[in-house]
């Protein structure tokens, strides 16, 4: 694999995305209350930026072809830098997840440019998304960073944490994400880990709201055909059960004649 490149080329992704999710930092600007890994200001463990690509040479070789990066916010990293050029000069797709405070530096600004994607965190309506954050102008700093990335013609999509919250709030999103122009709008249930287990009770979902949300989201899906992106964490039982490899590690000979996972995972440590 060769990083010496000006010009993207990206690695073939007809037959999907093999990705690689990286978490290089549980630095955080903010102490969130739903907070699965228990991210926060000031903590200084990091992913050393040598070994970190030196490994995604060997995975690029392997067939894998897109990045993930969160944390923490993935902005504190402070090899940042070194990771996106680097993978983005060799045929990544590059995504970021990140609660969008931290876009008013013009050193991330400057980073955009090697982002194929862009996954700003919202949490609902703005005082559930400023209680869940623990901060009073969270929304305001996600609504800025939105305008940041229409300002430098990021391609951006909205992630959502789905919670125990009146159902309503799937329309409120979907209209929300179209009128800032976002193209994506990934839905995902909460993870009762880390500071998430303190307040299970106010977020926890139940299999009522499951399967609320999840009937929800196909009609949403359909009816915004064209104009969002929709995607969803959730799987029907019925679906694993006669399609098996949605959730288990299988062999895919379209893109190798191996057995591989489609996913792995990198943590600070």
């Amino acid at each position: 694999m060769t990083t010496t490149e000006t010009k993207h080329t990206p690695h073939s992704h007809r037959e999907g995305y093999k990705v690689i999710q990286i978490h290089p930092t549980l630095n955080c600007n903010l102490k969130c209350l739903h907070c699965y890994s228990e991210s926060a200001p000031g903590l200084k463990g990091q992913l050393e930026i040598g070994a970190l690509n030196d490994f995604l040479s060997s995975a690029f070789d392997e067939g894998y072809n897109s990045i993930a990066v969160s944390g923490g916010d993935p902005f504190l990293y402070h090899d940042l830098d070194k990771l996106l050029k680097y993978t983005f000069a060799a045929g990544y797709y590059n995504s970021i997840t990140t609660n969008g405070g931290l876009l008013k530096s013009v050193r991330n600004q400057e980073l955009l440019q090697y982002v194929n994607l862009v996954a700003v965190s919202i949490d609902g309506y703005k005082e559930e998304h400023n209680f869940i954050r623990n901060n009073v102008a969270a929304f305001d700093h996600m609504l800025a960073a939105l305008e940041v990335l229409r300002k430098h013609k990021t391609n951006f999509g909205l992630i959502h944490m789905l919670h125990n919250e009146p159902i309503e709030v799937l329309s409120w999103l979907c209209e929300f994400a179209i009128a800032e122009k976002a193209g994506l709008v990934h839905l995902h249930p909460v993870e009762i880990m880390g500071r998430a287990s303190a307040i299970a009770a106010k977020l926890e979902l139940t299999e009522e709201m499951k399967h609320q949300f999840y009937i929800l989201f196909q009609y949403y899906k359909q009816k915004y055909d064209g104009k969002l992106k929709m995607q969803l964490d959730l799987i029907h039982r019925d679906h694993i059960l006669e399609f098996p490899q949605l959730a288990y590690q299988y062999n895919c000979t379209d893109i190798c004649d191996t057995n591989y996972f489609r996913e792995l995972i990198i943590d600070e440590k």
